[in-house]
């Protein structure tokens, strides 16, 4: 039997995409397997504990079993991350909150899930406390692993975790020993790193690819540092570590539109699609507001004057007395200014305040 335990953590912050993690996660299984998903509510309000009670009324069935397991905030720790909040400290209760379990896979809320994980779930840990991916940042940039005293340092957002093993050797109590005795950079992760170090089984990097990573560094030194030339088709767990595409306006990069094609399977979009599609159509037109920018500052520099006046009407709307010519790609669409002319392509714009505007500069 393919039997999968999967456990979540989150807030009030993270309800959100941990819904999305788990639909994507949903929607990639294999027809054969089981998924027992155990999501760690820590602190969260009644409002957002309906939303994920309802979310698991209409998935589970026969194949997935859901269930959130309710927690008040009792960890109080100075550290402080712009992506990690202080309910990932209850990293360290899973072995003991999921006692009737020998192995259960931890994945963090802020992920995307793009294939079975059944695979990732049988590898063996042996007497391992547990397997993950090796983590190129605080290693090959920070060059944090040495300061905390260990080889080589994983990423704690996918862990398979030996929590047989964790329980009989009373890990938890060694973590929180530790934690309150030392800063720890990444909030639980340091003290992860430290307590695990020597009981790491190494994984490859499919089964957490930090995107971002993918976005700012050079391929080939990403390649040769995981020995592995790694392709969007073959990733296993797409991890959003770095900047959030659901909090932050990130027209640049890639990743913005693979979280929400699966946010457009949840309640959240279904209850409200304009926010999505509004969402959408201003990240296209950041990007494209960006990408011509650049052109333009370098056409500026690198070309004359006449190649740059006609490159601005690659994109934009100009007009005269008796017309709106619109550029779309260096095509020309022309447009008699009157009252249903107006209406008609002001309809097309998605925000309000610039729709009026829009209506106000030709309908005098």
């Amino acid at each position: 039997m393919n039997e999968v335990v999967i456990a979540y953590i989150t807030d009030d912050n993270y309800v959100m995409p941990t819904i999305v993690s788990i639909t994507s996660a949903i929607m990639n299984k294999n027809e054969s397997s089981i998924y027992k998903i155990f999501v760690i509510g820590v602190s969260i309000n009644n409002e957002n504990k309906k939303i994920i009670e309802e979310f698991i009324s209409k998935n589970i069935n026969d194949k997935i079993y859901l269930n959130i397991l309710h927690f008040n905030q009792h960890y109080n720790f100075d550290d402080s991350h712009p992506y990690v909040t202080s309910a990932a400290i209850f990293k360290f209760d899973i072995a003991n909150i999921l006692s009737d379990y020998d192995k259960v896979l931890y994945i963090d809320c802020d992920t995307i899930i793009l294939k079975d994980l059944t695979e990732l779930f049988k590898i063996d840990l042996n007497d391992n406390y547990a397997a993950g991916v090796i983590d190129y940042f605080p290693m090959e940039i920070l060059k944090h692993n040495k300061n905390i005293g260990v080889e080589n340092y994983f990423n704690s957002g996918v862990m398979l975790l030996n929590t047989k093993l964790l329980r009989e050797n009373k890990v938890k109590e060694i973590l929180l020993d530790y934690k309150n005795k030392n800063y720890d950079l990444f909030m639980e992760q340091d003290t992860l790193n430290y307590i695990f170090n020597n009981k790491v089984r190494f994984i490859s990097v499919k089964y957490n690819c930090i995107i971002n990573l993918w976005e700012d560094y050079n391929h080939e030194v990403l390649y040769n540092f995981y020995d592995y030339g790694i392709f969007k088709e073959e990733i296993v767990v797409m991890h959003l570590a770095g900047p959030k595409p659901f909090s932050k306006d990130m027209p640049y990069i890639n990743y913005f539109y693979d979280f929400y094609y699966y946010y457009q399977y949840t309640d959240y979009f279904k209850n409200n699609p304009l926010w999505l599609i509004n969402r959408i159509s201003e990240q296209k037109v950041k990007y494209l507001e960006n990408n011509i920018n650049e052109r333009l500052n370098i056409l500026k520099t690198e070309v004359n004057k006449k190649y740059y006046e006609n490159w601005i009407k690659f994109f934009g709307i100009y007009n005269n007395k008796e017309y709106i010519f619109i550029y779309i790609f260096f095509i020309k669409f022309t447009i008699k200014i009157n009252e249903k002319n107006i209406n008609k392509i002001a309809w097309w714009i998605p925000f309000k305040k610039i729709r009026n505007k829009f209506r106000g500069k030709f309908l005098i």
